[in-house]
Parts: C-alpha cells; structure tokens; sequence
C-alpha cells in the first residue's frame, strides 16, 4: 500500500530533486572571489557608497541621481 501511495504522490509532486536540478541550470555560486557589480555588468567595490551631496562640514542627503544607488532602491 505505500508503494502504490508513492508512486501517486511522486507522478503528482515529481520526484524530489527534479526541481532542485531544473534550478542548478540558473543558479550560481558565489564566492569570496566574485565581484559586486551593477545590472549593466560594470564592477563595484562597495554596495554601501552612494551619491551624496558634501558641504565642507556636513554631509547632506543620499541622491537618487546615483545610478547604482537607484539599482539597490
């Protein structure tokens, strides 16, 4: 009786690593070695500087002119 329960439910769900080979084809691992880089493919070296406007004593607000900034938003 089991077998013929999981027969059904594998000819209904799949088998248990069809989706994890189906998403293997698109997945990429990454590493410390692999650099950040925009959706354009231009390298990054941080993902925390963004476009500010600087005064000599103060720092002002983050601006969305930053085409890289605007990416992460």
């Amino acid at each position: 009786m089991a077998g013929i329960m999981q027969k059904a439910q594998q000819a209904i769900m799949g088998h248990k690593g069809d989706k994890t080979t189906d998403l293997a084809q698109d997945t990429k691992e990454v590493s410390s070695k692999d650099r950040l880089t925009t959706d354009y493919g231009v390298k990054q070296t941080s993902a925390d500087d963004w476009l500010k406007v600087v005064n000599k004593d103060r720092t002002g607000p983050m601006l969305l002119e930053d085409p890289f900034g605007r990416e992460r938003v």
